[in-house]
Formats: C-alpha cells, structure tokens, sequence
C-alpha cells in the first residue's frame, strides 16, 4: 500500500510538473509573437523613416540647387540692373545735353529771325547776303531737327532699359518667392523626421 501511495503521488506531481511546464511553454509561445510582431513593427517603421529620409536629403538637395539658383539669378540680375542704371544715368545726360543744345539753337533761330528781319528793313539792298542767312537758317532747321530725333531715339532707348531693368527685378522676386517655399517644405520635412523619431 506504501508503494502505491508513493506511486500516485509521484503520478500527481509528474502531472503538475507537465502542467507547469505546458503553462511555461504557452507563456513563452506568447512572447515569442509578441516579440515578432514587435519586430515587424520595428522593421515597418525603420524602412519608413529610411524612404523619409531619402526623400528628406532628395529635399535638401532640391533646395540647394534652387538656392544656388537663386543667389546667382540675384546676382546677374543686380550686376545687369546696375550696368542698365549707369546706361541710363549716361543717356540721360545726353538727352538733358541734347535739350540744352536744342534750346541754345531756338535762341540763336529766333535771334537770327529778329536780326533777319532788321536787315531786311534796314538793307533792301543786301538782298544775295540775306538769301545766304536763310541757307544757313535752313540748315542750322535741319541741324535742330537732327538733334530733336537723337532725343527721341535717346528717350526710347532709355525706356527700353527701364522697362529692361523691371523685367530682372521681376524675376529676382520670383526666385526669391521659390527660395522661401523650398525653405517652407525644409521645415515640414524635419518636422515630419523629428515626429517619427
């Protein structure tokens, strides 16, 4: 009788052994998953902060070229608006010279006039001298009239270079305009790496 007391208590704790080691085995088959499910997760979210990445440095690198771009259509653009504004300042001068001019010959015209009619008055009899007068009169007209279509063609050139130097100015505020979006879209980028770190 001894003997079969022993026997099934050795049965029973064989079996509560073999319970206790399937409850270790389910528990261990559990965090098996849970850590492979862990890691897919982990994997999941390294290959998109990878593609992040890569799409961050193709970001940066857009944004470098487009500031490069930038800087050196700031660049032209000044230089180019500099040298149109010295060509302006330069027919300027020229035109205010050509007016200057222009004025000192309807003086010197209105004076000869006056001094034309005189004679005349005076000295009937010079007539060969007067008809001379009003040849050079005629040609210093034709002179004048030469000097007022360098004005005019002085003034279209300076507005050409005006309208010129606007243009640049126009583009420098469209690069400029590009530059901030690409700075705009730089913080979104890092934004988006700091929130998935």
């Amino acid at each position: 009788r001894n003997d079969l007391k022993l026997r099934e208590e050795s049965i029973a704790s064989l079996k509560e052994d073999s319970e206790s080691l399937r409850q270790k085995l389910k528990s261990t088959t559990e965090e098996k998953e849970g850590a492979e499910r862990s890691l897919h997760q982990t994997q999941l979210r390294v290959a998109a902060l990878e593609q992040s990445n890569e799409s961050q440095e193709k970001a940066l690198a857009q944004t470098d070229a487009l500031r490069e771009a930038a800087a050196s259509g700031e660049a032209r653009a000044n230089e180019s608006a500099e040298v149109r504004r010295g060509q302006l300042g330069e027919f300027q001068c020229r035109l205010a010279e050509a007016e200057s001019e222009n004025a000192q010959l309807r003086e010197a015209l209105e004076r000869y006039r006056a001094d034309r009619k005189e004679s005349k008055r005076k000295m009937r009899g010079k007539i060969e001298l007067i008809r001379e007068q009003e040849d050079a009169l005629a040609q210093r007209e034709a002179e004048a009239s030469e000097f007022q279509r360098r004005m005019d063609e002085i003034v279209r050139e300076a507005e050409g270079f005006r309208a010129e130097a606007e243009r640049k100015e126009a583009e420098l505020r469209e690069a400029k305009a590009k530059l901030g979006e690409s700075a705009k879209l730089l913080e979104s980028n890092q934004q988006v790496i700091t929130w998935l770190n």
